[in-house]
């Protein structure tokens, strides 16, 4: 714990001997080049006097550890800041942060309500709703909310894990281990992932524990089929032929 503090602490020293940005488009610039320490500090100020898209990539620095610790507190309070004026994805991202740490789920449900009325076709939106029911257990509400997300983006590693869950708690394990499969194989694969967000995802994690924890709910799921556990429910989530 200490070490992680002392690092970021270094790193705020490290961040503000850069020189002031001029405005969002030099922030922006080094942000697109992954100069995140420099990006950091010229979305900061701007961030502090109510830039709305300032304050939601700070939300998203914090959230995707790009060039400074994960920190999802700080993460969610730049992403409420710009939720608070309007600003979608910060609205999705803060709901979908909210549901990972199983909090203000009602809220959260609010919120993706809203997102969805504005953008009802967008696959991660959908998929947040879908997470927030089954962080509720309500499974079904979260099955029809997550495989329609996987319908219309194939490629969101997220989303595809998150099918799997699903499948497990209805007992459906073949179901369940070919989405982690399909999972692992994205990550070995990259050229097929639909989205940006699941580049990021990526990045952030420690990959050899990521595949170990999907391994693990594989080798859970085998040893339900072996016990013969009955499903609860008979789902399948697939595109219906035309």
């Amino acid at each position: 714990m200490k070490k992680i503090i002392g690092l970021f602490a270094c790193w705020l020293m490290i961040a503000f001997s850069y020189p002031a940005f001029a405005g969002y488009d030099e922030a922006q610039k080094a942000y697109e080049k992954g100069d995140y320490i420099s990006a950091f500090k010229g979305f900061l100020p701007l961030a502090e006097q109510g830039d709305v898209d300032a304050q939601f990539k700070l939300g998203y620095m914090y959230d995707f550890a790009l060039g400074m610790p994960q920190d999802l507190e700080k993460g969610e309070y730049w992403y409420q800041k710009a939720a608070e004026n309007g600003h979608i994805v910060a609205m999705n991202n803060l709901a979908y942060s909210w549901s990972l740490r199983g909090i203000k789920l009602g809220e959260a449900t609010r919120l993706m309500r809203e997102v969805l009325a504005v953008y009802p076709d967008e696959a991660s939106y959908i998929d947040t709703l879908g997470w927030i029911y089954y962080q509720q257990q309500d499974y079904e509400k979260a099955f029809t909310y997550i495989c329609e997300a996987a319908l219309k983006e194939p490629g969101a590693i997220e989303v595809r894990e998150h099918l799997g869950d699903v499948y497990a708690q209805f007992g459906l394990f073949d179901q369940a281990i070919m989405e982690w499969q399909q999972v692992l194989d994205l990550e070995q694969n990259r050229q097929f992932l639909s989205d940006g967000a699941s580049k990021d995802y990526l990045q952030m994690q420690n990959l050899k524990i990521w595949q170990q924890g999907l391994q693990s709910k594989i080798a859970k799921a085998q040893a339900g089929k072996q016990q013969g556990t009955a499903p609860s429910k008979e789902f399948s989530c697939l595109k219906p032929i035309s």
